[in-house]
């Protein structure tokens, strides 16, 4: 509703870097070992203070290791995203593609970004062990993800047969309840590290003035859950 709100009133750029400022300016110390993927629209991404490289540098520096989710449901030129995906690579941020298979560019979006993750949109994996159709898209994304060196990850994992059809179609990673819900960091973890929310307060700013369970299983594992904070490995 927020997100919405913001569209109708044109301040989604404001309320994006409000989102960043707080994930970056307060990034909780339970997250700092973690790979952090952020959301983030095509209008954000080719934004000049976004692209400033103190702002990148400072992102990075926050955490090492951030993937930028781009919504593969966005009507974008991604023909013209040349330059920015250099600018973003070259701060050592990865670029992932969000919900893909539900948009409306798919395959335009492969091509053009070169992403470094393919996140299978849900929608394809809610009971594709009973639709040939879903089983043949995925497929078809895992072998491009082989062929481009990206990693496929599907997402909305609810049910053991949605995962064992994956793992049949080539997908290794996973997101989803079935693979382990979202899970709650204690309090203490949730306080700032010293100078860090000044630091990226003060890189951000000038974005107001000129204007997502687990998310991926460790690489050589085939899949599994949690239970009582412990890994259960697949069936």
């Amino acid at each position: 509703v927020l997100f919405a709100v913001a569209r109708e009133n044109d301040m989604d750029v404001e309320l994006e870097t409000l989102c960043l400022e707080t994930i970056f300016g307060a990034l909780p110390r339970g997250v700092g070992s973690r790979r952090l993927f952020v959301n983030a629209s095509s209008m954000l991404l080719r934004h000049p203070v976004f692209l400033d490289e103190r702002n990148l540098t400072s992102i990075n520096r926050s955490h090492n290791d951030v993937v930028i989710e781009i919504s593969e449901k966005e009507m974008v030129d991604y023909s013209s995203f040349g330059d920015t995906l250099t600018a973003v690579r070259g701060a050592g941020l990865k670029i992932a593609i969000d919900d893909a298979g539900s948009g409306y560019s798919g395959l335009e979006a492969i091509l053009n970004l070169r992403p470094d993750y393919i996140k299978v949109a849900d929608s394809l994996v809610r009971g594709l062990e009973d639709d040939p159709i879903k089983r043949e898209i995925i497929s078809s994304l895992s072998a491009i993800g082989r062929r481009i060196d990206a990693t496929v990850v599907a997402e909305g994992i609810e049910r053991e047969q949605e995962r064992d059809a994956l793992i049949a179609l080539g997908v290794e990673y996973g997101q989803g309840f079935f693979l382990g819900r979202r899970e709650l960091l204690p309090r203490d973890s949730l306080r700032p590290r010293h100078g860090a929310r000044a630091r990226n307060r003060s890189l951000l700013r000038g974005f107001v003035r000129g204007r997502g369970g687990r998310e991926l299983r460790p690489r050589g594992e085939s899949g599994g859950r949690q239970e009582g904070g412990r890994d259960v490995p697949p069936r």
